[in-house]
């Protein structure tokens, strides 16, 4: 990292998780990011921050995802969603932040066995619709 008027610095940060399944209908997972705030000017750190998620399986085809969200440093953001697959290659996402109060919307369609494509779209109040796309390989 380089600043100007410091000329160059760094900084160490790390995460760890873990995840698995409650039940055979009931999975979650957890993520510590940063255990203490970096500065890294003066007018900027970076926050350490929790996440703790869990979803469920309510059918073959539905699957509702809650997550809790904390950065040291803000308030509490609770993150609740839906996924719908009405067909084995493809899902729909419908999803809710609350803060800063976003909602989400997303697509995902299987290309194979290991390769998927998402493409997604996010409403938020400060910063408007923000589209992305991803194509995601597993390894197995």
């Amino acid at each position: 990292l380089v600043i100007a008027e410091n000329c160059q610095t760094s900084f160490f940060t790390f995460g760890f998780g873990v995840s698995g399944k409650i039940t055979d209908r009931i999975g979650y997972g957890a993520y510590i990011f940063n255990f203490q705030n970096s500065t890294i000017a003066l007018e900027s750190e970076s926050s350490a921050y929790l996440q703790f998620g869990l979803y469920d399986q309510l059918s073959d085809k539905l699957r509702l995802h809650a997550e809790v969200e904390k950065y040291v440093d803000d308030s509490v953001n609770v993150k609740v969603g839906l996924e719908y697959s009405p067909m084995s290659l493809i899902g729909f996402r419908i999803g809710y932040n609350t803060s800063p109060g976003s909602l989400a919307f997303g697509l995902s369609f299987d290309v194979s066995s290991n390769l998927s494509l998402d493409a997604d779209t996010q409403y938020n109040n400060f910063l408007g619709i923000s589209p992305s796309l991803s194509l995601n390989y597993i390894m197995k």
